[in-house]
C-alpha cells in the first residue's frame, strides 16, 4: 500500500563556517649591532693587564714567555678579542641563541593555533556537504526521512538540480590575509619561513568532500568511460536525484537497448509518466530507441527553446519538471533530438561515449581505470568554467544494480502528499453515498420541490450553504461543501476550484451548483454565474429560478469586465442599505428579524444569499491585473451580506496570492503545472492521474481530502421503466477492481474495471491530454442531441425552470443592441405612449438608456429641453451615430407630444438619414446641401417667429415660455399668439458643414440659439468638436449629448480618461454618475446607448422612421407648418399690395418696394435714410435689367416726374429725374420723357451726359457758412431726387478712361445734391471691379449690394460672404458685413 509522504518544513542544515585567517609574520634574520659599553672597558682592561703583564716578563728577563711560551699571550688576546665580539654576548646577531629558539616556538603555536581554525571550517564544510550530497550507499536508509525530496525548484534552493558524482578536493571556506611586515626572502628566517610555506600548502585545500554537477549549468553531461564505471555512477545520480527531488519537480527517462541494466528504475516514481496509464499504474518512462522515444515525448519538446543556464535563478524554475535524460543508446538520430544548444528543462545525461556527445570539454567527465574522474575545473559558486584544461576532479561514485535496486524498492512505498493529507482506509459512517440518494430523490425526473425545500427552510440552520457533491477517494464517503464563514462553521465564505484541461472542472461547477439548488429554495439562495469564455459550465442553467444572470464571454471586451465588478459593488451597497433601514449590521442578523417579523404576519424585503461563481477567473486576472485586488475588496465586504464567490480556472498562479489569502475551501483537481498546484495550495495536485473529477478538497492546510466528484450530467433513466426489454440498470457505487498485473517496464494494458462510479468518461488524446464528455459531445449535430438519451442533470433543471419565481436582477444586459423607440418612451412614461398621447407638461425626451450596472438599472436617458436645456448639442465623432440621435429625439417627441405642441425643422448637412422622419406630422421641413433656398427659408422662418415673438409675447403679456405653454396647451386663461407655432426645434445635423456653405446664414442661425429658446425656438445642433461651433454661441447649448467623441478634451460630462472608454460603436456615449457613490469620481462615466429610431415591432437592424410615421399618423392628422417658401416669379403688384400693408419702423417703409426678403416675406426697400445708391451683379439672365426695370417703376409710382420737361410736381409731392446709361436700350421705355433727364447708350453720349449731370449736381453744393438747421433740412436747393442709372456697366471703360468719371466725387455727397446711383454689372470678373472709379466709389460709400445668380468660385465678395447658384431674379442683398436673400418684383422687360 502507497504511504504519503508530505514534504515537512525542511531541517537546518549545518552551517559552513567561513573563516577570515590573517598569517602569522616569520621571523627575520637580525641585523648586526653594537657591544655594551662596559664590555668594551672589561676588554680594554683585561688587554692592558695582559700587556703590562708580558711587558714586565720580557723586562725581568724572564723566559716563561720564551719559545713555544709565546704563543699563550697571543692565545689570550685572541681569546679576549673572540669573547668581545661573538662569544656569550651575542656577538654581531641580534639575539641570543635561546631567544630565538623561544621566538620561533612562539610562531609555530601560533601556527597551531590557525591549523585548528582552518580545520574547524573545513570540518564544517564537510558536514554541509555530505548533509546535502551524502554518499549514495546511505540513501536507502534515509528513504521515508524528512530529508526526502527537500528540494525546492524555487530560485533560493541553490542545491535544486546539484548531483554528487564522487569525492575530491575543494578549496576550503578561508580567507587568507597576508603577513604584515613580511619579511623579504634574504632577510626571511628559515625555520619560521618554511613553516609558513607547508602551513599554506596544506591548509588551502579540503580533502575527500563530494564533488558535484549542476544539471541547470549544462544541456548534457557525456560519462566516458568503463561501462561498469559509467553505469555504477549514473545509478548513482539517478539514486541522489530521486532521494532529493520529488517527483513534482524531476523526472527521468531512459533510452537504452540494454533493458536489463535499467529494469530497477520501475519502482521509482520519477520515472513514471503522469499522462500516460497502464494496468500497473504511471506507465514507466523506459524507451528501447530514439524513435520510440520521440514519438512518446514529442510533448516533452513542444514550445521550448534552448537551453538556458539558470542556476540559482531569482524565479522558480522553468519549466517544471525538470527532465533528465539517460541516453544508452549510440543513434545517430539523437541529432534529430537536441542541437549543441540543447533544450530547455532538459538535461541529457550520454552513456554511449559517442562523438556527438563528448566534442564539448566542458560537458565531459573522463574516468580512468582507477576511478578518477577528470573535467575542467569550474568555479564553486557560479559554476563557470575557470580553465581550458582538464584535471583531477574526483574519485567516482559508484552503486551496484543490487544497491540501487533496493533503493528504488523502499522509494516506491512513498508517494507524494502533503501533510494535512491522510493515506489509508478509514472506516466511513452508514449513509447516503450519493447526492441524490442524499436528498432523498428517487427519480430525478420527477421531484417535489415542495416537501424537498420543506425540511430545509431555517435559513440560519446548519443546512444553509452545505450541500454534497462527491466521494472520499479513500472510503467512498459522501463529501460536502459548506459555504458558510468559517465562524458559522462552514469551510467559506469564498472558495476556489482548479483544474486543467480534461480535469472536470466543468463537471464539478455543474455538480456544485445544482446540489446547491436542490437543497435550496430560490427565494432562499440566487446565484449570478459568470465565465470568462463560451460559459459552457454555465449555460445549461439558464431559465433556473435561482439564476439571476448568466454572464459569458467576459474576456472580449474589458469594459464588461469592470461592469461586473461595479454590479458586484453594488449589490453590497443595496444590502448595507437594506440592513442599515433595518438597523442590524450584517444579512445573518437581518434574516433572523425578518423570520421572527414574518412569523407575526410582517414581511421585509427578502435579502437571499447571493452565490457569484466566476469560470475562468485567472483569465481575468491576465486581461485586468487589478481585478485581484477588487475582487478581493468585494469578497472581504461581501461576506457580511452573504455574497459568497465561487472562482474556478484552469490554472492559478503567483499574482492570484493575495485572492487566495481571503478564500476558504478549495476544490482543486488535477494542475496542469507544480507552479500552479502551489498556488492553489495542493502541490500534489501535479500528480493527479488524468481522471474526470479527482482531486484534491482542501479546508484548511490541515484538513485536506482526496475525492472524486460526481457526475449528475450522467444518462438519466426513468426508475422502472426497461430499455429494450430489459430493466433499467441502477446507479452503482463501488470501487474499481483491477486485477494484479505483472510490474515491468513495459507498457501493461488497462483492463475494464468489473464495476464503479458512474463517472464522467474521458478520451485520451494522443499529447496525453484528455477531454472531458463535453468536448467529445459538442462536436455532435443538433439533431443527434434531439435523440441522446436524457442527462440526469438536465432533467433536473427542466424541472425547476418550471417553478414561477423572478429573482433580483442585478445585471443588466451588456449595450449591444438599441432599445427600439416605443419601448423606451413606454418605460420613460410608465405606459404605453399612445395611451394619454400628448398629455406630457414638459419637455423631457427619451432618446436612449443609461447603463448603471452600480445601481441594477437601465433607466431612460433623457434630454430636457424646457428650461436651461433648450438648446441641445450633440457631440460625436464621424460614425458615432450623430444622425441617429437627431432621428431619435424626434421619434421621441413625437411619441410623447401632439404637432400642436413641438414643431422640428431640420437641415440636413450629414447625411440623407435624416430626411427618414421628414414624414412624421410635427416635422414641417427637412432641406440639405442641395436644397440652398429651403436651408435658407427655415432658417429665415424661425428667425422671424423669434423677432414676431418679441413683439407678440409683449402684447400678450406673456412673460416666458411656461406661461406660452400653460395658456396654449395647460387651459390657462389669457391671450396668446397666433402664430401657429408651438415650441420650435430647428435640427441643424452638421453645424461646420452648414457654417462653411454659408456664413451669412450661419450668423442668422447664432442669433435663434442665443435669442431663441426665451421664445420656444430651439436649436439643436451635431458637432464633431465643440471647437466647431463659433465661439459666441458655445455656451448656448444647455444640454449636451456625448457620443464616442473625436478628441477626449472635448468631454464635458465626465472626465476626459472616461470619455477615453466610449466604445467605437455608434450610438453610444457616456454621462456623468447620477447617483451618489462615495466610491466613485462625481465624473465617472456612465455608458449610454442612443434607442433606435423605430418601433419594436420592426426587425433589429431598421432605422428609418416609417414605423412612428404610421404609428404617429394613425393617432392625430395635425401637421406642423411647413416652411414657407418664395414663389419663382413675384410680381411687382404682388410687392405693392404688401408694402402697402406693411407697418414697420425704420426699414424704408413707403419708399422704392422692389423685392420679397427670404427672411420674413416682407418687402424690401430702397432705404435712403440708410444708403443712397445699390450695386447690382450677376450672370447672365439673372435678372439686373429687370431689377433696375422694377425700380424704375417704383419711381415712376411714387415720385412726380421731374425732367426738365415735365410739368411742375404737385405741393407737398417730390420729383425723380432719371439720368440713364443703357447700352442694350432695353430700359428706354421704363419710364416716360417726363422723368428721364437724359440717356445715353454709346460712349460719345455717356461722356456727354456726364458732363451736363455734373455740372447740374455741382450746382447743389451746399455753400459755405450754412447752419446746422440748414444743413439738416438741405434748404440750399430744391428739385427733384436725381436717379444715375447705369445698365452693364462693364460695357463702359474701366479707369481712368472711365465716361461715369465726372460723376463719381459726388457718390459720397449723394445725400447733400440729392443723388442716387443704381449699377448693375455682370459677375464675371467681379474680383477686379475696383478698377472701375464708379464701382469703387459705390464700395467705398458701402452702397448695397444685390449678388445675384454667381460663381462660387470667385471667392468672398464682401466680407466673408460668398454668391453662388440661384433662379432667376433670386439674389443676396449684402449691407456692409450682413447678408438676406431676396426675390426681386418681376418687371416686363422690352427686348
Amino acid at each position: 500500500m502507497k504511504r504519503g509522504f508530505a514534504r515537512p518544513t525542511p531541517e537546518k542544515p549545518p552551517v559552513i563556517k567561513p573563516e577570515n585567517i590573517v598569517l602569522s609574520t616569520p621571523l627575520s634574520i637580525p641585523p648586526p649591532e653594537g657591544k655594551p659599553w662596559w664590555l668594551i672597558v672589561v676588554g680594554v682592561v683585561v688587554v692592558g693587564l695582559l700587556g703590562g703583564m708580558v711587558a714586565m716578563v720580557f723586562a725581568s728577563g724572564s723566559h716563561v714567555f720564551g719559545g713555544i711560551g709565546s704563543i699563550f699571550p697571543l692565545f689570550m688576546m685572541v681569546g679576549i678579542m673572540m669573547m668581545m665580539f661573538r662569544g656569550m654576548g651575542g656577538g654581531q646577531q641580534q639575539m641570543s641563541r635561546p631567544k630565538l629558539d623561544a621566538m620561533r616556538a612562539q610562531f609555530m603555536l601560533m601556527l597551531d593555533m590557525l591549523r585548528e581554525t582552518a580545520q574547524e571550517s573545513a570540518d564544517s564544510m564537510d558536514a554541509n556537504y555530505r548533509w546535502f550530497h551524502p554518499a549514495p550507499n546511505t540513501l536507502a536508509a534515509a528513504v521515508g526521512s524528512p530529508r526526502m525530496w527537500e528540494r525546492k525548484p524555487d530560485g533560493k534552493d541553490l542545491n535544486f538540480g546539484v548531483v554528487r558524482v564522487g569525492v575530491g578536493m575543494t578549496r576550503p571556506e578561508v580567507t587568507w590575509g597576508e603577513p604584515q611586515n613580511m619579511p623579504t626572502d634574504i632577510e626571511l628566517e628559515p625555520v619560521t619561513g618554511k613553516a609558513l610555506q607547508e602551513f599554506g600548502r596544506y591548509q588551502s585545500v579540503v580533502y575527500n568532500l563530494p564533488k558535484m554537477v549542476s544539471l541547470l549549468v549544462e544541456p548534457w553531461y557525456a560519462l566516458v568511460g568503463e561501462r561498469e564505471q559509467v553505469l555504477g555512477l549514473m545509478r548513482a545520480i539517478i539514486c541522489q536525484l530521486a532521494f532529493s527531488h520529488g517527483p513534482d519537480h524531476v523526472q527521468m527517462i531512459v533510452v537504452s537497448s540494454d533493458l536489463d541494466q535499467w529494469d530497477w528504475v520501475k519502482w521509482l516514481p520519477h520515472f513514471g509518466d503522469s499522462r500516460r496509464h497502464d494496468a500497473a499504474g504511471n506507465a514507466r518512462m523506459v524507451y528501447t530507441s530514439v524513435r520510440e522515444f520521440a514519438a512518446e515525448q514529442a510533448e516533452l519538446f513542444a514550445g521550448r527553446g534552448s537551453f538556458t543556464p539558470r542556476h540559482a535563478s531569482s524565479s522558480a524554475q522553468t519549466p517544471t519538471p525538470h527532465t533528465v535524460i539517460i541516453a544508452d543508446v549510440d543513434d545517430p538520430q539523437w541529432e534529430y533530438v537536441i542541437s549543441a544548444e540543447g533544450v530547455d528543462g532538459v538535461t541529457f545525461f550520454d552513456l554511449t561515449g559517442s562523438s556527438m556527445w563528448t566534442d564539448i570539454p566542458e560537458r565531459k567527465l573522463q574516468f580512468d581505470k582507477t576511478g578518477v574522474i577528470e573535467a575542467l575545473p569550474r568555479d564553486r559558486d557560479t559554476w563557470m568554467v575557470i580553465d581550458d584544461k582538464a584535471w583531477f576532479f574526483a574519485l567516482t561514485d559508484q552503486v551496484s544494480i543490487a544497491e540501487a535496486e533496493e533503493f528504488a524498492q523502499k522509494l516506491a512505498q512513498w508517494r507524494l502528499a502533503e501533510a494535512y493529507e491522510e493515506i489509508g482506509q478509514r472506516v466511513a459512517h452508514i449513509g447516503a453515498r450519493d447526492i441524490l440518494s442524499y436528498y432523498g430523490i428517487d427519480d430525478p425526473g420527477n421531484i417535489d420541490f415542495d416537501s424537498l425545500w420543506a425540511s430545509r427552510t431555517d435559513t440560519m440552520g446548519r443546512s444553509r450553504l452545505r450541500a454534497p457533491f462527491g466521494n472520499r477517494s479513500d472510503n467512498g464517503e459522501l463529501l460536502f461543501l459548506d459555504m458558510k464563514s468559517l465562524d458559522e462553521g462552514g469551510d467559506g465564505p469564498h472558495g476556489v476550484m482548479s483544474g486543467t484541461t480534461g480535469s472536470g472542472k466543468s463537471t464539478l461547477v455543474r455538480t456544485v451548483i445544482e446540489s446547491l439548488m436542490l437543497s435550496h429554495p430560490p427565494e432562499e439562495l440566487q446565484f449570478v454565474l459568470a465565465d470568462l469564455k463560451g460559459g459552457s459550465a454555465v449555460k445549461p442553467f439558464a431559465g433556473v429560478p435561482h439564476v439571476s444572470r448568466i454572464i459569458t464571454d467576459l474576456e472580449e471586451d474589458q469594459a464588461l469586465m469592470e461592469r461586473f465588478l461595479d454590479a458586484l459593488w453594488g449589490e453590497i451597497a443595496r444590502r448595507k442599505a437594506i440592513c442599515d433601514s433595518a438597523g442590524v449590521d450584517d444579512a445573518k442578523e437581518y434574516n433572523s428579524v425578518r423570520a421572527r417579523m414574518r412569523a407575526r404576519g410582517q414581511d421585509m424585503a427578502p435579502l437571499p444569499m447571493l452565490v457569484v461563481v466566476i469560470d475562468e477567473f485567472y483569465e481575468w486576472f491576465r486581461i485586468m491585473p487589478t481585478a485581484v485586488d477588487v475582487l478581493d475588496s468585494i469578497g472581504r465586504q461581501g461576506r457580511a451580506y452573504w455574497i459568497h464567490l465561487m472562482m474556478a480556472s484552469q490554472t492559478i498562479e503567483s499574482r492570484a496570492e493575495k485572492l487566495m489569502e481571503n478564500m476558504g475551501y478549495r476544490l482543486v483537481l488535477k494542475a496542469r503545472t507544480a507552479g500552479a498546484a502551489q498556488a492553489a495550495g495542493v502541490p500534489n495536485a501535479v500528480n493527479l492521474p488524468a481522471q474526470a473529477g479527482l482531486g484534491y478538497f482542501r479546508k484548511s492546510l490541515e484538513d485536506i481530502i482526496r475525492f472524486q466528484a460526481e457526475f449528475l450530467w450522467r444518462d438519466y433513466f426513468q426508475p422502472g421503466v426497461s430499455i429494450d426489454g430489459e430493466e433499467a440498470p441502477a446507479l452503482v457505487h463501488s470501487i474499481d477492481y483491477i486485477r494484479p498485473q505483472l510490474f515491468t517496464n513495459s507498457f501493461t494494458p488497462l483492463e475494464v474495471s468489473v464495476g464503479g462510479p458512474d463517472i464522467e468518461p474521458v478520451v485520451a488524446q494522443p499529447n496525453g491530454e484528455v477531454l472531458e464528455s463535453d468536448d467529445i459531445e459538442g462536436g455532435e449535430d443538433e439533431d443527434e442531441e434531439g435523440v441522446r438519451t436524457p442527462k440526469v442533470g438536465t432533467v433536473i433543471i427542466d424541472q425547476l425552470r418550471k417553478i414561477k419565481f423572478e429573482p433580483y436582477r442585478l445585471w443588466q444586459p451588456p449595450l449591444t443592441q438599441p432599445v427600439a423607440i416605443d419601448d423606451l418612451v413606454n418605460r420613460f412614461l410608465g405606459r404605453p405612449w399612445h395611451k394619454e398621447y400628448g398629455s406630457a407638461c414638459n419637455l423631457v425626451f427619451p432618446i436612449g438608456i443609461i447603463d448603471r450596472p452600480y445601481k441594477h438599472d437601465q433607466p431612460p436617458w433623457t434630454v430636457d429641453t424646457s428650461g436651461p436645456g433648450a438648446n441641445v448639442l450633440i457631440l460625436g465623432a464621424g460614425g458615432s451615430g450623430k444622425t441617429t440621435a437627431l432621428q431619435t429625439l424626434i421619434c421621441s417627441a413625437a411619441l410623447t407630444h401632439t404637432p400642436q405642441q413641438v414643431q422640428f425643422y431640420c437641415l440636413a448637412y450629414s447625411s440623407t438619414a435624416l430626411t427618414t422622419v421628414s414624414r412624421i406630422p410635427h416635422v414641417g421641413e427637412v432641406a440639405g446641401p442641395t436644397d440652398p433656398y429651403g436651408v435658407r427659408r427655415t432658417v429665415a422662418e424661425l428667425l422671424a417667429l423669434v423677432r414676431e415673438r418679441k413683439r407678440s409675447f409683449l402684447e400678450c403679456g406673456i412673460a416666458s415660455m411656461e406661461m406660452f405653454r400653460r395658456r396654449k396647451f395647460g387651459g390657462e386663461a389669457g391671450p396668446v399668439p397666433d402664430d401657429g407655432f408651438g415650441d420650435v426645434y430647428l435640427v441643424i445635423d452638421n453645424y461646420r458643414a452648414l457654417a462653411e456653405e454659408n456664413e451669412v446664414l450661419i450668423e442668422q442661425v447664432n442669433v435663434i440659439i442665443n435669442q431663441g429658446p426665451s421664445f420656444g425656438v430651439h436649436v439643436v445642433v451635431t458637432a464633431d468638436r465643440e471647437s466647431e461651433l463659433r465661439p459666441p454661441v458655445r455656451s448656448g447649448f444647455g444640454s449636451r449629448i456625448e457620443l464616442r467623441l473625436a478628441a477626449v478634451e472635448d468631454a464635458k460630462l465626465v472626465r476626459s480618461r472616461f470619455a477615453k472608454d466610449v466604445p467605437v460603436k455608434p450610438g453610444r456615449g457616456m454621462v456623468a454618475v447620477n447617483y451618489v457613490r462615495l466610491d466613485s469620481d462625481p465624473q465617472a462615466g456612465l455608458h449610454t446607448l442612443v434607442a433606435r429610431p423605430a418601433l419594436g415591432s420592426t426587425p433589429d437592424n431598421v432605422f428609418e422612421c416609417d414605423s412612428v410615421v404610421a404609428a404617429v399618423s394613425r393617432l392625430t392628422s395635425a401637421q406642423a407648418p411647413p416652411v414657407r417658401r418664395l414663389p419663382a416669379r413675384f410680381g411687382v403688384e404682388q410687392v405693392r399690395e404688401l408694402a402697402s400693408r406693411d407697418t414697420r419702423q425704420g426699414v424704408g417703409a413707403g419708399g422704392i418696394a422692389w423685392a420679397i426678403s427670404e427672411l420674413d416675406l416682407a418687402p424690401v426697400y430702397l432705404n435712403f435714410a440708410e444708403n443712397s445708391h445699390l450695386m447690382v451683379t450677376g450672370r447672365r439672365e439673372c435678372g439686373r435689367t429687370t431689377t433696375l426695370a422694377t425700380i424704375m417703376s417704383e419711381i415712376g409710382r411714387l415720385y412726380a416726374p421731374g425732367a426738365s420737361s415735365a410739368p411742375p410736381p404737385a405741393p407737398g409731392r417730390p420729383s425723380a429725374q432719371v439720368w440713364l446709361v443703357d447700352p442694350r436700350r432695353q430700359l428706354l421705355t421704363a419710364l416716360g420723357s417726363d422723368y428721364v433727364e437724359r440717356f445715353a447708350y454709346n460712349l460719345d453720349g455717356v461722356v456727354a451726359m456726364m458732363g451736363e449731370l455734373a455740372a447740374a449736381l455741382a450746382g447743389r453744393e451746399p455753400p459755405p457758412g450754412l447752419s446746422a438747421e440748414e444743413l439738416l433740412s438741405r434748404s440750399w436747393w430744391s428739385g427733384p431726387e436725381i436717379f444715375l442709372i447705369v445698365d452693364d456697366i462693364q460695357q463702359l471703360p474701366p479707369g481712368f478712361d472711365s465716361p461715369l468719371h465726372k460723376a463719381v466725387p459726388f457718390v459720397n455727397r449723394a445725400a447733400d445734391v440729392g443723388l442716387h446711383v443704381i449699377v448693375t454689372r455682370t459677375f464675371g470678373g467681379w474680383s477686379s471691379a475696383g478698377s472701375d472709379p464708379m464701382l469703387r466709389a459705390l464700395h467705398q460709400a458701402n452702397a448695397p449690394l444685390l449678388v445675384m445668380d454667381a460663381d462660387p468660385d470667385e471667392g468672398f465678395i464682401r466680407g466673408k460672404m460668398k454668391g453662388g447658384p440661384l433662379p432667376r431674379g433670386r439674389g443676396l442683398l449684402m449691407a456692409e458685413d450682413t447678408g438676406v436673400f431676396v426675390q426681386v418684383a418681376a418687371t416686363e422687360v422690352r427686348r
